[in-house]
């Protein structure tokens, strides 16, 4: 399974309501007939935590393989979905495919709060030693998070057009912000992020998402 991630601005014109509403209602009908589209979800920007990454939503979708997302290039229903993007929101997104590690299944059911953030390896770190440390020792720590419902590491393999960098994207959920919020003063927390510094590079943008599920995500 691949899944294409991609960032995305509201026309200056609509407000961040109307933004999210034409996509639900009148963009995700024409975009989810996209060939061999088999998860859809798109992500609200309740509010950036930290850091200078700028957008106002994220869209994730899943296919079966990298070869599944290239044949949808060039098809009428791609064509169709990318004609009507410029009727709520601007054009110049960037888009990557990532592979997925799940450490902690999401949730399948609505409502729980999504967290999701940047990260850049290491300057003395490969791709491959950034990645191999993030599973087998960073997760292992940052997963005892108090009230973490799911956990996925999303490893990019390319980026499909655009110009914002990031090497890989994490994503966590919770129960709800009060769940969260409490999560955030805990030592378990405070362990996960004093490793970050092993692996990784600390200056990642997180931020605060609400879902909107389209198609639910392949388990």
């Amino acid at each position: 399974m691949i899944k294409s991630v991609g960032t995305a601005y509201k026309r200056d014109d609509l407000t961040t309501d109307e933004f999210i509403q034409y996509w639900i209602d009148v963009h995700a009908p024409i975009s989810s007939k996209i060939p061999g589209l088999r998860g859809y979800v798109v992500n609200e920007v309740v509010r950036r935590l930290m850091g200078e990454f700028v957008t106002e939503a994220f869209v994730e979708q899943w296919f079966d393989d990298e070869a599944s997302f290239d044949a949808t290039s060039g098809t009428p229903e791609l064509e169709a979905a990318w004609e009507d993007v410029g009727n709520y929101a601007r054009t110049d997104g960037t888009f990557w495919l990532v592979k997925e590690h799940v450490i902690i299944p999401p949730p399948t059911e609505p409502g729980y709060l999504k967290t999701m953030g940047t990260a850049y390896k290491r300057d003395d770190f490969t791709a491959g030693a950034f990645m191999d440390y993030w599973l087998d020792v960073h997760a292992g720590i940052s997963s005892k998070a108090p009230g973490l419902k799911g956990y996925v590491v999303n490893e990019v393999v390319r980026r499909v057009r655009g110009e914002l960098e990031s090497e890989a994207f994490v994503q966590q959920w919770y129960e709800s912000e009060d769940a969260f919020e409490y999560s955030r003063t805990t030592p378990e927390v405070a362990a996960a992020w004093a490793d970050v510094a092993n692996y990784a590079r600390t200056d990642g943008t997180f931020w605060v998402l609400k879902e909107h599920v389209i198609i639910p995500r392949p388990e």
